[in-house]
């Protein structure tokens, strides 16, 4: 079959984001990915910055999001710790952010033709048929390189680590996802050794099939 909605979960590093770009480009497929908060942030009234922002307090992953933007999202833009753009900022509908984020991942997918990364739209939309979800990861150690030699970050550990526990927290406050297993996923690609048009050829012929 035919996907119309491809999703791309990643992990910090693991560059899901230019391979979900990639992966838009060879089906001819929108790329959708601050496009939803974006969206979610018009729709309720909300600022975008608040949207974007989990907590008042500044985190190491925030000061990695705010590198990465400054770099031209090299590795990713705030969706790099998935958490950080869902705030518990009721709206005046008295919906919460991150109920307004998962209307938009099903808007964008009843729609189609949409490559969606971050979000957490696997689970969103976990369940349709016409919908490929997949998860980009490599090793601890290959992100903590990739994220290392980045200008500003230094200490690329630290940053997978905090990275993955946002990530997890994430999952299971919003998701109840305890723990995230690879069948929560219909491809899991680790790009250790991957290149990104080869990662993005893979998802991009199954999406095909």
């Amino acid at each position: 079959m035919s996907y119309r909605t491809i999703c791309v979960s990643r992990d910090a590093g693991a560059a899901g984001e230019e391979i979900g770009q990639a992966v838009a480009t060879s089906l001819g497929f929108r790329y959708v990915d601050e496009d939803i908060v974006r969206a979610a942030a018009d729709r309720t009234g909300v600022d975008l910055e608040t949207a974007m922002s989990a907590e008042q307090r500044r985190t190491l992953a925030h000061k990695l999001l705010d590198l990465l933007a400054q770099n031209g999202g090299a590795l990713g833009s705030y969706a790099f710790a998935p958490e950080l753009h869902h705030s518990g900022v009721t709206t005046d509908s008295g919906q919460q952010i991150p109920e307004v984020i998962r209307e938009v991942v099903r808007e964008t997918a009843d729609a189609g033709e949409a490559v969606i990364v971050a979000h957490a739209a696997s689970h969103v939309l976990a369940g349709r048929p016409e919908v490929l979800r997949t998860l980009v990861t490599a090793s601890p150690q290959v992100r903590a390189k990739r994220l290392g030699e980045l200008p500003g970050v230094g200490d690329g550990e630290a940053a997978v680590r905090e990275a993955d526990k946002a990530r997890a927290d994430y999952l299971q406050r919003f998701h109840e996802v305890k723990r995230e297993l690879p069948t929560h996923y219909d491809l899991v690609l680790n790009t250790d050794m991957l290149s990104i048009g080869a990662a993005a050829a893979v998802i991009a012929d199954a999406a095909t099939r």
